[in-house]
């Protein structure tokens, strides 16, 4: 447990979640300029938006697990980078609780995306460990 590093694991969570969530509002606001600029008056944008079906819309969805994916990564790469040794395991560890954390969030998209949402979160942030590892590599030496 000596190579867990909880406060890398928390700051790279908080990446992931703000970056996800800055990027998903950035992805609204170009969804309220686009359906401006068609002509849709701005008190009607939220009813378009409703009656398009947006939470169903595939295109959008996969969109949407694509950023989240990477804002997963950067987390991850995040986590190891402060991690300074084992940054693929913190990395992997900060993914676990990243999916955990998201669960409050289920309901809100199709049950496919809630699923994708697992991998999308998990791996990426494996993976953004370990670049953080081939980027920085092992610091610290494990053992004394």
């Amino acid at each position: 447990m000596k190579d867990v590093k909880f406060l890398a694991i928390c700051v790279g969570v908080v990446v992931d979640i703000a970056g996800s969530f800055a990027a998903g509002l950035v992805m609204g606001i170009i969804l309220v300029i686009f359906h401006l600029a068609q002509g849709t008056q701005l008190k009607d944008i939220a009813s378009v938006m409703d009656q398009k079906h947006l939470s169903q819309s595939i295109p959008f969805n996969l969109a949407s697990l694509g950023v989240g994916g990477f804002f997963s990564m950067v987390g991850g790469l995040v986590t190891g980078w402060m991690a300074k040794v084992s940054p693929t395991k913190n990395g992997l560890i900060m993914g676990i609780f990243s999916t955990l954390l998201s669960i409050f969030f289920w309901g809100y998209d199709p049950a496919w995306v809630n699923a994708a949402g697992c991998f999308f979160t998990i791996i990426p942030a494996t993976v953004g460990g370990y670049l953080a590892f081939i980027f920085f590599g092992r610091r610290y030496p494990t053992s004394p």
